[in-house]
């Protein structure tokens, strides 16, 4: 049986996840919203993928030293 302190911090932790999901999904709309009203995603992917090939060449780069 939890005291009373132990089942606040529980509701709250309960509620915190909860949150930070629902505000998480929200973000994601809106992001995607945005993307498709400037057509942002292919920008976004061909950056990501930038990103990528930098990193390996950065690793590749690393290794051969």
């Amino acid at each position: 049986m939890h005291d009373h302190a132990e089942r606040q911090c529980i509701i709250l932790k309960k509620a915190l996840i909860t949150h930070t999901y629902i505000y998480a999904i929200r973000l994601q709309c809106d992001l995607h919203n945005f993307m498709r009203q400037y057509n942002l995603d292919v920008i976004i992917s061909s950056f990501k993928y930038s990103m990528k090939m930098n990193m390996l060449l950065t690793k590749t780069l690393i290794f051969k030293l």
